[in-house]
């Protein structure tokens, strides 16, 4: 085995026995490897056994991960110690190991004790959308028994959050409620304390207490302030003025701590700052209207914000909590309702979710029996990622655990799944209880960083060290979690970067001022992005895209900006984003048509469909079909009476229609509900005419999922199609299926576009990281209903009879710890954003309003706002510096007391031009294909394509794009019927063609031809395609390793590994009169001076056929090698199709 060098703590680590250890592994310290060497030394230098262990991580990808790393360390353990019996049995034995999520384990406690429960072992799990379904039928079944007896608490709660004829708010209200508690060890007896908590009778409560801590910490803040502009006024003639602030401030304080509420409400009544006195000519100017401006507008306005919004007594708040006590009972009763009847509802199908799951063994581990076997399989614990635990998670592991033989893992600076409940607390709380490392129990921080660049953990720790502080975050970022490294690498200027866009502008130039209208913040920023990126590859050319990683806080605004901007650069993107399933077009519209065939009386899917390629009715046509009767309001009615009442043209379209819908509707009464959506999707023509579009594959694979929900619908009792259109309908309300976006290797050359949260574990050279300036989303603290795991359930009082309302005390105290906590999970996610650095950072923002303020305190140790207040990025890393005088005129080279290169503003003005002079903008593929000129057959083949009108008039696409494969298809109809003769040739296996094409094609894109590879070596690509979820076990089986070989092996392979440079899976698009051709090369590779074009294709047919089937896809070819030419500005001398399924090619010329 190779031998690591550990650093001193983690061979501590590593090597610490008899206690139960908590590792804080700090960004990049090396946490998985020091797991796994632990467990590797317990197996192989004290003969503990695999089995005997229990390894707990958060995915299925850690744990999959976590047992590769550990059978790999045992194999080459083996090598040395051939003979070794011991770790033979092992290596035998991990399949059977417990590494795995809670989850699993938990089904595992549930499987092996059934008999001593009353759950099925055959139970299935739900997905999201069956889990949504049967909340619904709980939650309706409640709501109309209680509307029926008319129970009184129930009323009150709908005439608090109901409207006149939805109940919605109130449903979602119990939903909230009790999504939350299940992360509660007791959830029940949890609520009955909150409910009890609005029966407060004196100003003893926590809610005080915590309001007193709340006027003391803004107290602090203030004298703190006012202590800095005091030594700035020495000697000047408000330097009294500051002295007296400072009293009154204390003694405030004073009157908050030691007196009570009541009394603090009283002074600050009446409290104001003095006036200040006029000032002498020996006076500093500059520094006297600092003082002025920090006193009138900091210090005075946080004042009147912050503290004089505490003018209600004590007995008027606990009037309120009492008299809100009823509605906070009815809602828990709900609630507790709720949990009963959604139970009973899994119970009887034999279904539960993740929750469940953890509840039940929970409650399996209070039997004495079950908890010592449990506890005596698993001599050795590890917990993996222990900042994102909760209290359930928390309370199974203490259950199980024996004498010292706790081993937890995490960091909880990178706790950023507060939206799933994970509680940091509880890793801080057991970080605290084990400082000093007692008898039983050791803390070991792991701060070496062997990810990034002593400069970039410098700026790091500058930044955190100012920010992630008791008051926002329950910790210090103290000399333990300072980042280390051995890195001596002298800075350098480009490595920080802080860029700020300046949209201020000359507002007579009229041209500029019309594009910014029409511009989003989204598409300056990346223009702005794409700009850094060409920049950074032209002065280094050693960077490749795949270096580069772009980094949102969030994609609220989707992604289209990026795309575009990153096209007309020529920069190659994949974007990491997680989009609905029904936000797609194509599957949103397969739906519409699925609804009218169930009930046709529905304008909004009757228009869809009818604009759509399976209705083919054109806008013109819709509107004369509705301009005949402006008087109605339902279009269905106008659609059905111009049927009748005419005879024409558009008439005889509509019939023919209707008498379709109609058939369908029959049909689907003596169909299987998934061949039905099967039989449909064909005979509509609407899969043939998705096929057709750009992206046909993609699109094709996004319209399996409805397939897909109709085969996991057909487990429910009422298969019907109107009950599978609302099981649909489920899943779109509560957002429970994703499409997961193509998976790339980390060879592909591409830049990645992703989120913050999915960049958590993984590392880039160069990290950009934009919309510093974008407020943090406090949408929660505004919802009617707050909940809080410490504080309780927070609502309003409200009058239903006086039409008011008012928040309660406890819901202004959660408000203020909920901020809190946005403000801290804040931190630890821009903490895990710059810790992803290893080479370069790049931070991206905008001027905004306070701008200027901020910009003129620099250096003074002052800033505008209170840091407990900042709701952005950008003013975080600003109060990270705001002793630093000349911050915003660094540019500095070798500087070694800097922490970051250079702070630029970026003019509007230099991000428009590109966009205001397209002719400028370098592109290849884009800027070409714009030029292409098509023959009149092509050009006559393009316009005899589908028309699609998209759902609504906003939405309609006035470019129609067309995917150039449909040409080879449109132009070869002829030999359709010929090839389907062939039929014994095609795989008949569960996946269509298409799928089989789309996923050779992508192993093919994970190749590197410039390799030389043996078949192991491709079954060893294939293997990490499924483990690292590229592709299922099933789609690895289509996949034909031998025929790639053959492709690779063959004289034609070794040409191509010849080349002088190769180009895979290039995408273009081509304006082409109101289209847009587009298309993806498969593989193209420079010879000299010339060019060779190939394109692979799957097609199963017999080999006399091969000729033949070259010349279909000739158009197509020829399209890309007049692209690549122009392009390239070379001559493309062939162009091959390689037949994978043969292995052999064929010339198109």
């Amino acid at each position: 085995m190779n031998k690591t060098n550990w650093t001193p703590k983690q061979q501590e680590a590593i090597d610490t026995r008899n206690k139960n250890i908590l590792v804080s592994a700090a960004a990049g310290s090396g946490k998985t490897a020091v797991l796994t060497q632990r467990i590797i030394d317990l197996i192989t230098k004290e003969d503990v056994d695999i089995t005997s262990m229990l390894v707990l991580t958060f995915t299925n990808a850690a744990a999959n991960e976590m047992s590769a790393r550990i059978q790999k360390k045992m194999y080459e353990y083996l090598e040395e110690n051939r003979n070794n019996k011991h770790i033979k049995k092992q290596i035998s034995m991990i399949s059977g190991a417990s590494i795995s999520t809670m989850h699993s384990f938990c089904i595992d406690i549930i499987r092996e004790n059934f008999n001593f429960s009353d759950i099925d072992p055959n139970f299935v799990i739900a997905n999201a959308a069956t889990v949504a379904m049967i909340k619904q039928e709980s939650i309706s079944e409640i709501f109309e028994e209680r509307y029926e007896n008319q129970d009184e608490d129930f009323l009150l709660l709908t005439d608090i959050y109901s409207s006149r004829y939805d109940d919605s708010k109130l449903i979602n209200i119990i939903y909230k409620i009790y999504n939350f508690i299940q992360s509660k060890k007791e959830p029940m007896d949890w609520l009955k304390e909150q409910v009890e908590k609005y029966n407060i009778i004196s100003s003893d409560s926590e809610y005080f207490a915590l309001i007193r801590d709340d006027i003391a910490t803004t107290l602090d803040d203030l004298i703190e302030k006012s202590e800095t502009i005091h030594r700035m006024s020495i000697d000047t003639s408000y330097e009294e003025n500051i002295v007296d602030d400072i009293e009154k401030l204390r003694y405030l304080k004073d009157i908050a701590l030691k007196k009570g509420y009541d009394d603090f409400v009283d002074e600050i009544k009446v409290f104001s700052l003095s006036r200040l006195k006029t000032k002498k000519k020996t006076d500093d100017v500059q520094v006297t209207d600092i003082i002025k401006d920090v006193r009138t507008n900091i210090i005075k306005k946080i004042i009147d914000k912050n503290l004089k919004k505490y003018t209600v007594k004590s007995d008027s708040y606990i009037k309120y909590m009492n008299k809100s006590y009823n509605a906070v009972r009815g809602l828990c009763n709900l609630v507790g309702e709720f949990e009963k009847v959604y139970r009973q509802k899994k119970y009887e199908q034999n279904m539960f979710d993740f929750n469940d799951l953890e509840h039940f063994a929970l409650d399996l581990l209070k039997n004495e029996e079950i908890r010592t076997k449990v506890r005596k399989k698993n001599s050795y614990i590890f917990y993996d990622e222990y900042q994102d635990s909760n209290e359930v998670h928390d309370s199974i592991i203490e259950s199980i655990a024996a004498e010292n033989n706790l081993f937890f893992v995490g960091d909880v600076k990178q706790s950023i799944y507060g939206f799933r409940l994970a509680d940091p607390s509880i890793f801080i709380k057991k970080y605290e209880d084990y400082k000093g490392n007692t008898e039983n129990n050791a803390k070991i921080d792991l701060s070496s960083n062997f990810r990034s660049s002593r400069q970039i953990l410098d700026f790091c720790n500058l930044i955190f060290e100012n920010i992630m502080v008791k008051s926002t975050s329950d910790m210090d970022y103290d000399e333990d979690a300072m980042l280390r490294t051995n890195d001596e690498t002298p800075y350098d200027e480009k490595n920080i970067e802080l860029n700020f866009i300046d949209k201020s502008h000359d507002e007579d130039d009229e041209k500029l001022e019309e594009m910014l209208s029409n511009l989003s913040d989204d598409d300056i920023m990346a223009t702005l992005t794409a700009k850094q990126i060409v920049k950074m590859m032209e002065d280094d050319k050693s960077i490749n895209f795949k270096d580069i990683v772009v980094l949102k806080r969030s994609f609220a605004n989707g992604t289209s900006a990026y795309s575009k901007a990153f096209l007309q650069y020529n920069i190659p993107v994949f974007i990491d984003y997680q989009s609905s399933s029904f936000d797609v077009l194509e599957v949103s519209i397969f739906i519409d048509l699925l609804k009218i065939i169930d009930n046709i009386r529905q304008d909004l899917p009757l228009i869809s469909t009818l604009m759509s390629g399976v209705g083919g009715f054109s806008i013109e046509e819709i509107t004369k079909i509705k301009s005949s009767n402006l008087d109605e309001k339902f279009f269905y009615n106008i659609f059905f009476a111009y049927a009748r009442e005419n005879d024409n043209e558009i008439s005889e379209k509509i019939r023919k229609f209707i008498n379709k819908i109609g058939e369908y509707s029959k049909l689907q009464n003596y169909m299987r509900l998934d061949e039905f959506v099967d039989f449909v999707l064909i005979d509509s023509k609407y899969k043939d005419y998705v096929s057709s579009l750009t992206s046909g594959d993609m699109r094709l694979q996004n319209l399996s999922i409805v397939r897909e929900k109709a085969t996991e619908f057909m487990q429910n009792e009422n298969k019907s199609l109107f009950n599978f259109l609302l099981y649909l309908d489920s899943i779109l309300k509560n957002k429970s299926d994703r499409i997961e976006p193509q998976k790339v290797s980390e060879n592909q050359n591409v830049v990645r576009i992703m989120s913050i949260h999915k960049s958590k574990g993984l590392e880039f050279p160069i990290v950009i990281l934009n919309d510093i300036q974008k407020k943090f989303n406090m949408q929660d603290t505004k919802s009617e209903v707050i909940i809080d795991s410490n504080l309780g359930i927070g609502v309003d009082y409200v009058d239903v009879d006086e039409n008011y309302y008012l928040p309660t005390l406890a819901k202004k105290c959660i408000i203020a710890k909920l901020k809190k906590n946005i403000l801290s999970e804040e931190i630890r996610i821009l903490y895990v954003a710059l810790t992803r650095a290893k080479k370069k950072l790049i931070l991206n923002g905008h001027v905004n309003g306070n701008f200027q303020k901020t910009r003129s305190y620099m250096g003074t140790g002052l800033f505008p706002k209170n840091l407990n207040s900042i709701d952005n990025y950008q003013d975080l890393i600003l109060y990270a510096f705001r002793n630093d005088m000349e911050f915003f005129e660094k540019n500095v080279e070798d500087n070694e007391e800097n922490r970051i290169s250079s702070v630029k503003f970026v003019n509007i003005d230099s991000l428009t031009d590109n966009i205001l002079e397209k002719e400028d903008v370098k592109l290849k593929f884009y800027e070409m294909l714009n030029n292409i000129t098509l023959s009149e057959e092509e050009k006559n083949t393009l316009d005899e394509k589908y028309l699609f009108e998209y759902k609504y008039k906003d939405d309609v696409e006035k470019e129609i794009k067309i995917n150039v494969t449909s040409l080879s298809k449109e132009k070869n109809k002829y030999r359709i019927e010929k090839l389907l003769t062939y039929s014994e040739y095609i795989d008949k296996s569960y996946f269509s063609p298409e799928k089989i094409g789309t996923l050779n094609h992508m192993f093919l894109q994970h190749i590197d031809f410039e390799k030389s590879y043996t078949l192991e070596d491709l079954k060893n690509q294939l293997i990490y395609m499924i483990d690292n979820e590229f592709i299922t076990n099933e789609e690895a089986e289509v996949i034909n390793l031998g025929r790639i070989y053959d492709f690779l092996q063959s004289e034609f392979g070794q040409r191509i590994r010849n080349a002088q440079k190769i180009y895979k899976e290039e995408s273009f698009v081509m304006n082409y009169g109101g289209s847009v051709l587009s298309g993806t090369v498969d593989l193209f590779f420079e010879e000299e001076n010339h060019i060779v074009l190939v394109d692979y294709k799957t097609d199963h047919i017999p080999q006399y056929e091969m000729t033949n089937r070259a010349s279909y896809y000739k158009s197509q070819l020829d399209l890309y090698k007049d692209a690549i030419q122009k392009a390239f500005g070379k001559k493309v001398s062939q162009s091959y199709i390689y037949f994978l399924s043969l292995g052999k090619y064929v010339e198109v010329k």
